[in-house]
């Protein structure tokens, strides 16, 4: 069974961002896609690897400019 979560999304002019964190039995993946295109997937041992992880990213959009809400 997997188990997915909207983390946080944001919005730079016409560019939209959404972080999902969904987890399995084989562990829990960041998925960062972005105008609806999935561009980049991480997996992690544990949720709160992967949620701290996910919580960076964040600050890595804020920083270049992207309005993100949780």
């Amino acid at each position: 069974m997997i188990s997915e979560r909207v983390m946080w999304h944001g919005q730079c002019g016409a560019l939209g961002v959404q972080c999902t964190v969904a987890s399995s039995c084989a562990g829990v993946d960041i998925q960062i896609a972005e105008g609806g295109t999935l561009i980049r997937r991480e997996r992690y041992p544990d949720r709160s690897t992967a949620y701290e992880r996910a919580r960076a990213i964040r600050r890595e959009y804020e920083d270049a400019g992207y309005r993100v809400a949780p």
